[in-house]
């Protein structure tokens, strides 16, 4: 594998994106940006660390702020899919067991 040309696609790609449809989805990356901050500052004030869950919620909280800004279906999935994860490492965090939980 040339690492020259490979780095140079993935670029371009990248570039492509960013100044295309990302812009377009997601809004300037100011905005885009600011957006995950203000939601994120949120969520971690008054947490000393963070656990592998909570990154979970935060990458949660990201999909949210983007499809403030437009909305799609792919963006749902990604939260279902961000909070079930959340939702079994919190498990093993804490020792939950969710299936007892769940068919309550």
């Amino acid at each position: 594998m040339n690492t020259d040309t490979t780095r140079g696609k993935v670029l371009a790609k990248a570039g492509a994106l960013v100044h295309g449809s990302r812009n377009r989805d997601y809004g300037p990356p100011q905005e885009n940006f600011q957006r995950i901050a203000v939601m994120w500052n949120a969520y971690i004030a008054g947490k000393e660390t963070l656990t592998a869950s909570d990154v979970c919620m935060m990458m949660g909280l990201l999909k949210i702020s983007r499809v403030s800004h437009q909305v799609d279906a792919d963006g749902f999935v990604d939260l279902a899919g961000y909070a079930a994860l959340g939702a079994v490492l919190w498990g093993l965090i804490f020792g939950l067991f969710w299936p007892s939980f769940l068919q309550a």
